[in-house]
């Protein structure tokens, strides 16, 4: 196991700076500024919504919903699973708008943030945590 330790810690750098320079150059590639909300929308601020690439959440809505939308679905998807129910898919990190119109003539509008998902890391700093303590 100890003639392992230098190809497992050289293994992981090379994992972390590979995740590393993917989320530099995704902040690169999306440094221009957020889009302002249309000026039709209403006056009251947007809800914020975070969730990891990778994951899923429901929105309950009191009313039924007549439509769903995401404003960058190479961000997330959202869809209508119950006429009340709106499922929110997380694919890439980054930001967009989810906007829901409801059947009585409102629209709820929320800021969604995808975070990248960082269990692989996690996975392999609990790795080199144990193998470095290992005598």
């Amino acid at each position: 196991m100890l003639s392992q330790i230098p190809f497992l810690i050289f293994a992981a750098l090379l994992i972390v700076t590979n995740l590393s320079c993917r989320s530099l150059f995704a902040e690169t590639a999306q440094g221009q500024s957020p889009s302002k909300p249309h000026q039709d929308a209403p006056a009251s601020e947007n809800q914020s919504l975070v969730v990891t690439s990778g994951k899923s959440l429901i929105i309950d809505s009191p009313t039924p919903i007549v439509r769903a939308s995401i404003g960058n679905a190479e961000i997330a998807e959202a869809l209508a699973v119950t006429p009340r129910e709106v499922l929110v898919n997380a694919k890439a990190r980054g930001e967009t708008t989810l906007i829901i119109w409801q059947k009585d003539g409102k629209r709820v509008a929320f800021d969604l943030t995808v975070r990248h998902n960082t269990a692989k890391v996690d996975a392999i700093n609990r790795l080199l945590k144990q193998v470095l303590k290992d005598p």
